[in-house]
């Protein structure tokens, strides 16, 4: 459902439609809004999945964050019929009935909370290890606060989810977590052996001496992650290491999330460009940079149900890949065990 044509729904102020005002090819696209002129004439009479309605202040998307509603395009959405009106010049299209969350104008109906979390069941997954309750307190309000705008939509996503921070923060200590590239010759041999040999020989043939690198976190950064994920100017491997708790890696990935934060919160204005150390900033930036992540990332690899694979999860986070064994895939397994023991999602 990736590719999916999906529409987006603004509601006129005035007088309470709701005009279609750009068709995409994908969730990305879609967030991508420009003006009346994207509706195409030749739109009549086609059925759209709805991606985001706005239920009042004109057709920005800035307008107010807090009345933009997200339909995730991969789960079972709404659909609406486009019916002509006027002179088809491009600029009135109407659906038949507004989408059932804002029929007859009225209020949004609330949403249910797809899986409640208690803290004393999050405790429990760090059953005797050291925890910092404020930080699993950020966690829960978090999600609970923004996950619906990133299709946090089911329990699966969201215990996965956990299971995931918990082992890429190293037990939710923190949510601004910062990836360290301290490594010893013995790992930088066995993680990155694409780049180093102990053999003096290969140095001649492209490969570096790990012991060059050793206690230079920088310099192992920019050298195994500078033409990663849109890095491209020297030292990028360096300023844009991973960050938050499923750690936002690369230029490209930083670029997309400060348009997305940006659009979110318009009365925030953050560069995470010149200043990629803001994605650690607070607890907020932090994990919505990681929710932001599984938004774009893995929601639309996977059937999210109770037979989604912790394995192929972990593959998607860790390597891109779910065919691939993530590393410390042990640990991951454990923290899947315990979120499914110690969080009823229908309490």
């Amino acid at each position: 459902m990736k590719n999916e044509l999906v529409n987006i729904w603004f509601r006129e102020s005035t007088n309470n439609n709701l005009i279609a005002l750009k068709l995409a090819e994908n969730q990305i696209w879609a967030n991508a809004i420009s003006s009346l002129n994207d509706v195409k004439s030749n739109s009549c009479d086609i059925s759209y999945t709805v991606i985001r309605v706005i239920t009042g202040g004109g057709v920005s998307p800035d307008s107010s964050p807090d009345n933009v509603i997200v339909y995730s395009v991969y789960a079972e959405t709404t659909m609406f019929k486009i019916d002509c009106a006027g002179s088809g010049s491009g600029s009135e299209y109407w659906p038949p009935t507004p989408p059932p969350s804002s029929a007859g104008g009225g209020p949004e109906q609330p949403k249910k909370d797809p899986c409640p979390i208690s803290l004393e069941e999050l405790k429990a997954v760090f059953l005797g290890k050291k925890i910092d309750t404020s930080t699993l307190k950020s966690v829960i309000n978090l999600i609970n606060k923004y996950g619906d705008k990133f299709g946090f939509d089911n329990p699966y996503k969201i215990k996965h989810f956990l299971a995931q921070i918990a082992h890429e923060s190293g037990g939710l200590t923190t949510i601004k977590k910062t990836e360290s590239t301290y490594f010893s010759a013995k790992t930088l041999l066995g993680k990155f052996g694409r780049y180093f040999s102990s053999d003096p020989v290969m140095w001649d043939k492209g490969k570096k001496n790990p012991d060059e690198y050793v206690g230079n976190p920088e310099k192992i950064a920019n050298l195994v992650y500078g033409k990663k994920n849109g890095n491209k100017y020297p030292g990028d491997g360096w300023m844009f290491i991973g960050r938050g708790p499923i750690q936002l890696t690369g230029r490209d990935n930083y670029t997309a999330f400060q348009n997305f934060y940006n659009n979110l919160f318009p009365n925030k204005q953050f560069d995470f460009i010149n200043h990629p150390e803001l994605v650690n900033s607070t607890d907020e930036i932090a994990m919505l940079a990681s929710m932001w992540w599984c938004k774009e990332n893995l929601w639309w690899q996977l059937k999210w149900n109770a037979s989604t694979s912790p394995f192929e999860v972990s593959g998607i986070i860790n390597h891109y890949d779910k065919a691939k064994e993530a590393n410390g895939i042990d640990d991951r397994l454990q923290y899947f065990n315990k979120v499914n023991q110690s969080i009823d999602c229908d309490n």
